[in-house]
């Protein structure tokens, strides 16, 4: 059994109130101890998404188990909550997490009916939807969302089509001819998100508010695309020609060149980001940049960050391509960086309203609830408070009491 599984056991055990002492004690040593802060944020977070009768506990019954989890002073106990900060100090104090979305520190559950009411009341915004636009070799440019399914366009020896799903698939019609010139662009726009896979099997997922530029046909020496914002690959397999997707240098960031053979992974570039970030899923990848010499190998489960270097690190690689799931995945995510997730699904303005904490947030949200749902959920944390103004959310920090 791992650590994991272990602290997943022995938290079910202290729901079901059948914990013995050396158990809870066990559990907290889990809790606290910092090679173990990631996955015992996300077991918690788990527990407490799966459970259906925490929130219905009484006042009563939540003091208890929040005395039994803590063994602490009440008077510190309630000041944890009221300032709700999370750090490995107090990280036990995550355990909290387990009963009511009230204290809960940012794990957020499905919205209560009054919360959800109250911003709809205002306006409301719809989720995104498979929106796209395609501009073919020739200039013209068509709207895929509007589109049949069946046959869309024929370039010189290939034929596009939309499935019935609405994917576009890229068929070559003679592979006996030479290299056919000319590129194509898909753009989504905020609110999109779009599927496509390329004349060579690669299947490409573009997320809102991206573009990928691609030839026709691939070069003999490499398969290269160019993005910008956001794209899960799946490289279809070619040992001696590579699949390179170069993602331009913008706002300070050096442009890089992300080097695979075949492999499963996830690029995000946006230009309103501080870096840009591949994770590798499978496979392997090599990034290389402008400024390095040297490029750097990736391994499954791995990240890069790239600013004027690179950097590599641990990926949280469910929330990473948690979006081609139709999900946000806020783990551990700071509050602006959150709403530019928001503001590219729903195609809304972030405006904020005097000085907004830099608060951490931990929360997966389906996608496809109307964004007054998902920002009714935020505000169960009791600390932002949400203003829906047309296509405008207005943020602003409550007051805490």
């Amino acid at each position: 059994m791992t650590k994991n599984e272990r602290l997943a056991y022995l938290i079910e055990k202290l729901m079901a109130e059948q914990a013995s002492d050396a158990e809870h004690t066990e559990m907290l040593q889990l809790i606290q101890d910092p090679a173990n802060e990631l996955d015992a944020k996300r077991t918690l977070l788990h527990a407490y998404q799966t459970s259906t009768n925490l929130c219905d506990l009484s006042p009563e019954k939540q003091e208890q188990i929040l005395t039994a989890v803590l063994q602490s002073d009440k008077e510190d106990i309630a000041q944890t909550v009221k300032l709700k900060l999370f750090s490995l100090k107090n990280l036990a104090v995550a355990a909290v997490l387990l009963i009511c979305t009230s204290i809960g520190f940012y794990f957020l559950k499905p919205v209560s009916s009054r919360s959800d009411r109250k911003i709809a009341q205002q306006e409301d915004v719809l989720p995104g939807r498979k929106q796209t636009t395609l501009t073919l070799a020739d200039g013209s440019v068509i709207s895929l969302s509007e589109a049949n399914k069946g046959k869309i366009a024929t370039e010189t020896g290939l034929v596009i089509t939309k499935q019935a799903d609405g994917k576009l698939v890229y068929e070559v019609l003679d592979h006996g001819r030479g290299p056919i010139s000319g590129f194509n662009t898909i753009a989504t726009p905020y609110g999109g998100k779009y599927e496509i896979t390329l004349q060579d099997g690669t299947r490409v997922i573009l997320n809102s508010g991206s573009k990928i530029t691609y030839p026709l046909s691939f070069a003999k020496e490499n398969r290269t695309v160019i993005l910008t914002g956001e794209a899960y690959f799946e490289v279809a397999k070619e040992m001696n020609r590579p699949f390179i997707v170069h993602t331009p240098s913008i706002n300070g960031i050096s442009g890089q060149d992300v080097r695979v053979l075949g492999t499963h992974f996830n690029i995000n570039a946006y230009p309103d980001e501080q870096a840009f970030i591949t994770t590798l899923l499978e496979g392997s990848v090599k990034i290389e940049t402008e400024n390095t010499i040297e490029g750097r190998l990736l391994k499954p489960g791995q990240q890069a960050t790239i600013k004027q270097s690179i950097v590599v690190s641990s990926a949280n690689v469910d929330a990473a391509i948690a979006w081609t799931n139709d999900l946000f995945d806020f783990t551990d995510l700071p509050l602006k960086d959150m709403m530019r997730k928001l503001a590219r699904w729903y195609d809304i303005e972030v405006v904020y309203q005097g000085e907004v904490a830099p608060i951490g947030f931990w929360a997966q949200i389906s996608k496809n609830k109307k964004l007054s749902e998902v920002l009714a959920s935020i505000e169960t944390t009791n600390s932002i408070h949400f203003k829906i103004e047309g296509k405008k959310v207005i943020v602003s920090q409550k007051k805490i009491e």
